[in-house]
């Protein structure tokens, strides 16, 4: 069993820092120059705050298990209220509970949010 608990607004600089630079080093190991990836993550950036404060339809939990945080997630609803598509914009095992089936118990608390 997974419990979704949303990060607190004094994580979401630490979220989004470790965030940013997994996938920095992601796009650049993928082929793209440091420019890409830099612009990306501004764009990113961009479409996700506004006055350094999260845009609405942005969800963005820490995943716990038996009382210990095993993950994260960042959904999206891309038209809060009015039905819109959710977006996965991250889903992560931390490193020492991967191999576990956490990942599989994230998704399905994803859905079943989503369905709330």
């Amino acid at each position: 069993m997974i419990e979704l608990k949303l990060i607190q607004d004094s994580e979401l600089e630490a979220y989004f820092s470790q965030m940013y630079e997994q996938y920095r080093a992601e796009l650049i190991e993928g082929g793209h120059s440091p420019e890409y990836a830099d612009q990306a993550i501004a764009d990113t950036r961009s479409e996700t705050f506004l006055n350094n404060e999260l845009l609405p339809g942005n969800y963005i939990f820490r995943a716990i298990s038996q009382g210990e945080v095993v993950g994260n997630l960042w959904i999206h609803d891309d038209k809060p209220g009015a039905g819109g598509d959710w977006v996965i914009y991250d889903i992560e095992t931390l490193e020492g509970y991967r191999g576990n089936g956490y990942g599989r118990k994230i998704l399905s608390a994803a859905e079943a949010f989503v369905r709330e």
